[in-house]
């Protein structure tokens, strides 16, 4: 009488493990890359809309408002911050001081993003026009390409993303 034996060999176990680690190893950078990119085009998007958010407060409540970027302690600079700022810049001095009033704070930027900007920071006046020429933030992500984040004189703040790619 010959049984149904169920089941599977240690040889065919072995190929089976050693086809899953190939198909890791392969697989592995390729999603490290894609997280990367979706974190970067996450914070993009966030941080646009911290600005808009600044510009809708300048004309809704009819006042000068300022967004930057700025480090840990509430300083507005323009490389290496940690989040975005918003609040109303009573002695423009570029720093949340006691007394302004503060409207939003970004959560803390991931560290594999670095954030540049070419100005210290961008007020919004009461009819939501930015006070200046141009601005820029750029954003990075290792192996990503640049996203760029154009404040314009009128107040409107666009995205672009660059042809070159981040360290």
């Amino acid at each position: 009488m010959v049984k149904d034996v169920k089941g599977f060999t240690l040889l065919e176990l072995m190929i089976a493990v050693s086809l899953g680690v190939i198909l890791l190893g392969i697989g592995a950078p390729a999603m490290s890359s894609l997280l990367n990119q979706n974190t970067l085009q996450f914070e993009s998007r966030s941080v646009l809309k911290y600005l808009r958010f600044a510009r809708s407060q300048a004309v809704d409540n009819q006042q000068t408002v300022t967004a930057c970027l700025a480090n840990a302690s509430d300083n507005c600079v323009t490389a290496n911050p940690t989040q975005v700022l918003i609040f109303v810049d009573t002695n423009s001095n570029n720093v949340l001081n006691n007394g302004e009033q503060f409207l939003a704070r970004s959560p803390a930027f991931p560290r594999t993003l670095t954030a540049s900007n070419n100005r210290l920071s961008t007020t919004f006046s009461p009819d939501g026009t930015s006070l200046v020429t141009n601005a820029t933030l750029s954003l990075c992500s290792p192996g990503n390409a640049q996203v760029n984040l154009i404040i314009a004189p009128s107040g409107r703040a666009t995205q672009s993303t660059q042809a070159n790619t981040c360290p």
